[in-house]
């Protein structure tokens, strides 16, 4: 365990050619972990997978706190034929805030050759544990700019906000969800399967409100706000431009 962790004001940048690349990795059940001002940017033409800050594995406990604030990954480009992109992965704690973080202007692939390049936006995963929690609240955060590429359509779902509870045996209730005042546009991705821009996955009280989810750009279905499980109890609210459901087949 580490307690009372905090990374801060750490700058990462330029050329990685082969293998996994992590900027940040946050491992070994930290406790109370503070993650803010850092920066990422990258050209990445190896074969594998990129994680500009990855933070999954903290504990729960009772009063562990969990921040993760103000840091950028933007202008991060992967050659075709790289497997994935994951921006942001952030574990979480008993009461956890995840505001004011920036992804964009990141480019995965290419327009003039067929790939299946992943790329996935802020991911948040609360995992299985014997810790009471309280709120989990996402807001502030952008995630504008973003392309996954490729010459004709390929397969494969992106959320592009990506919300689970897998503590649901652990922790029938839950803890309540708040995610609002966040902007979701201009992204471009070239697969046939669905996109979403918030996903919402076993949370006992979601509000989701006052999000902007616009000028999403694929083949394939596209939903705003989609959420999963037997815990859904939401009230949303969302600006949501008519450009942002095409129909499958038709790219604007």
């Amino acid at each position: 365990y580490t307690n009372n962790l905090t990374v801060t004001n750490n700058n990462f940048s330029g050329n990685v050619s082969f293998g996994n690349v992590t900027g940040i990795y946050i491992d070994g059940k930290a406790m109370n972990v503070e993650c803010n001002y850092n920066t990422f940017t990258l050209n990445y033409t190896g074969a594998v997978r990129v994680f500009p800050i990855y933070a999954r594995n903290v504990s729960e406990g009772t009063t562990n706190i969990t921040n993760y604030h103000h840091n950028t990954v933007s202008n991060v480009t992967l050659a075709a034929g790289a497997m994935a992109l994951y921006p942001m992965q952030f574990g979480v704690g008993a009461s956890f805030n995840i505001y004011d973080n920036t992804v964009t202007n990141n480019t995965v692939g290419s327009a003039i050759v067929n790939n299946n390049t992943g790329f996935f936006g802020f991911a948040v995963f609360r995992h299985p544990g014997t810790g009471t929690s309280s709120e989990m609240n996402v807001y502030n955060n952008v995630f504008s700019g973003n392309n996954a590429l490729s010459l004709t359509p390929q397969g494969g779902a992106f959320q592009l906000f990506n919300l689970l509870d897998y503590n649901t045996a652990g922790d029938p209730a839950g803890p309540a969800m708040n995610v609002y005042n966040n902007i979701i546009e201009n992204i471009s991705i070239n697969t046939e399967e669905k996109v979403d821009g918030i996903y919402a996955w076993n949370n006992s009280s979601m509000n989701i409100h006052d999000n902007i989810v616009r000028n999403i750009e694929t083949w394939g279905q596209t939903s705003g706000i989609r959420t999963l499980g037997q815990k859904s109890d939401a009230l949303f609210k969302i600006v949501w431009p008519a450009r942002a459901v095409l129909a499958a087949n038709t790219k604007i």
